[in-house]
């Protein structure tokens, strides 16, 4: 198995944990930087992926903040 989530709150870190005592794959794709781990609750969590053999990705720049999805028209 090889679950590639958001590592977002909710059901997205259920299935992470889930997946990890599994001994699955896991990808962790951030919308944000590779420092700024978004939820920081969700730092514990980034490091088990990592020390487990899985994989955290982003597009952005390593010090990238997450910015909110809303729309500012």
């Amino acid at each position: 198995m090889i679950l590639t989530s958001r590592l977002a709150i909710g059901i997205d870190s259920i299935c992470y944990q889930s997946a990890l005592n599994l001994t699955g794959k896991t990808i962790a794709v951030l919308g944000s930087g590779l420092e700024n781990i978004y939820h920081r609750r969700h730092c514990d969590l980034a490091r088990r992926i990592r020390e487990e053999g899985g994989t955290i990705v982003s597009e952005f720049l390593t010090t990238t903040l997450p910015l909110s999805q809303i729309s500012q028209e």
